[in-house]
């Protein structure tokens, strides 16, 4: 009997600016899985661990009941004070939005030479007869004939049959493979040379793509390219009963494409580097692949209303506004950098809040002193950096958290909005946020880390390195 879970991974930075992940809960979910009683659910283990007002972010899937559980969590968590919205503090599961990309990827398939035909008929320019040959090998769905193979190699004795198919090959030299090597020339230039040399299979047996795991797709084709001369070996012994499996040469480099398409994603997920992707023989794939990149878009759109998505991206050294400047609307663009900088000033302000409550000292009087050099001193304090990355700062023993900054506050905070404000704070507030002024441009003009460092970058170390000179940030 099935039994429903839910798991929920707290991820933090401790008192020593270590990045930290914690299994919080892992308790069975009887009954509905409506996002009500998924928020419920949550908001316990928020509770039980006293978290409530630090959290900063939840990342979750693109279920339909996700969205629904955002709306109920943040009703609970404003019910205690806190400011909490179901977007601005949401962060959408990347590896779930490539895999939908994926999906409407392989879906389009079943169009695309269709489409291909209907462009190209358009623009009064018919394809040549290697690439409509390439079009009927794509309609045969080679992936989908892939997949057939697999299941009928895996069954009983096939898998037993096909295992001794690798080991007798590799012992005989059966399997060969056609690599290019450079050569010298006839005026001692290297060339290329394409030669034909015996290699051996691992022994390993064939995956099968599982439609709720990520990445299964693209791990049986790439199982199957790497043991196709077995495969296609064993395959064309036994003609009598695979006749109708057996691939042709093109419907194989078909296949090849397609997994040529499915690993960017791949190492999209596995942070890896995706800077060079592959060109295809043909372009008869770009209405799949632009299905693809439509779905990633559609959730980029949703990503960019998350105030979250947008500090850490331009927290991010290798990145800052790069990607903002370079895809973002001139609207967009402000957006984001006022963004950054209300972020800002809450951290700054919430420093400010400690400061005067631990020193019993006047903002008012600590805004005076610190004009000029002198005033970035405040910012040093180690208490106040305990959640440099957390959306919400941390609750200090000294003040009230239902008084800490969070997303929802408005750009200048609340020092400054209020006519009847004291000269005093009116002057701390304006000074605070020409401080984050000056610090934002000191941080944007600093040269970016490189974007090969991406993925490697401990963020935090990073951060606390540059503590003395970006320290707001």
């Amino acid at each position: 009997m099935e039994r429903p879970f839910m798991a929920v991974t707290g991820h933090y930075i401790n008192e020593t600016k270590d990045n930290m992940a914690t299994l919080m809960a892992f308790r069975t979910v009887e009954g509905a899985h409506a996002g009500v009683i998924l928020a419920q659910h949550i908001f316990e283990v928020l509770k039980k661990y006293n978290i409530v007002h630090k959290v900063g972010s939840v990342t979750l899937d693109n279920a339909s009941n996700n969205n629904t559980m955002m709306e109920e969590l943040a009703k609970l968590i404003q019910a205690e004070g806190y400011d909490f919205n179901k977007e601005g503090n949401r962060i959408r599961c990347f590896p779930h939005i490539i895999n939908l990309a994926v999906a409407a990827f392989m879906d389009a398939l079943r169009s695309t030479d269709d489409q291909y035909l209907a462009d190209r008929i358009q623009a009064n320019n018919p394809p040549s007869e290697e690439r409509q040959n390439y079009l009927s090998a794509l309609k045969q769905r080679p992936d989908k004939k892939c997949q057939a193979i697999v299941v009928a190699l895996r069954k009983g004795q096939r898998r037993a049959a096909f295992q001794q198919t690798i080991l007798e090959g590799n012992k005989n030299g059966h399997f060969k493979q056609t690599q290019t090597v450079k050569i010298p020339g006839p005026e001692g230039e290297l060339i290329d040379n394409k030669i034909e040399v015996i290699i051996k299979l691992r022994v390993l047996q064939l995956i099968l793509d599982v439609p709720t795991r990520w990445s299964s797709t693209r791990s049986m084709l790439d199982r199957f390219a790497e043991e196709y001369p077995a495969i296609w070996e064993y395959l064309n012994k036994n003609k009598e009963i695979f006749a109708e499996l057996i691939m042709s040469d093109l419907e194989f480099r078909v296949l090849q494409d397609i997994l040529a398409c499915l690993n960017v994603p791949h190492r999209a997920q596995e942070l890896l580097s995706s800077e060079q992707t592959p060109t295809l023989s043909l372009s008869c794939s770009r209405h799949a692949i632009e299905c693809g990149i439509a779905k990633i878009e559609d959730y980029m759109a949703l990503s960019r209303s998350s105030l979250v998505h947008i500090v850490v991206m331009v927290m991010n050294p290798c990145i800052k506004y790069t990607h903002i400047d370079a895809r973002w609307t001139p609207s967009e663009k402000k957006y984001a950098r006022e963004v950054m900088k209300n972020f800002m000033l809450q951290h700054l302000e919430a420093c400010e809040l400690h400061s005067a409550a631990s020193a019993q000292e006047d903002l008012s009087t600590r805004a005076s002193q610190a004009q000029g050099r002198g005033f970035n001193s405040l910012f040093l304090e180690p208490e106040g950096y305990n959640n440099d990355h957390g959306f919400t700062p941390l609750q200090s023993p000294e003040a009230s958290a239902r008084i800490q900054p969070t997303p929802q506050r408005p750009l200048f905070g609340v020092f400054a909005l209020s006519p009847y404000s004291s000269l005093p704070s009116r002057a701390a507030s304006l000074h605070c946020t020409l401080i984050v002024d000056a610090e934002h441009e000191r941080y944007v003009k600093e040269k970016l880390v490189p974007l090969s460092e991406l993925g490697k970058l401990d963020l935090v170390k990073h951060s606390t390195s540059h503590e003395s000179v970006i320290c707001i940030v």
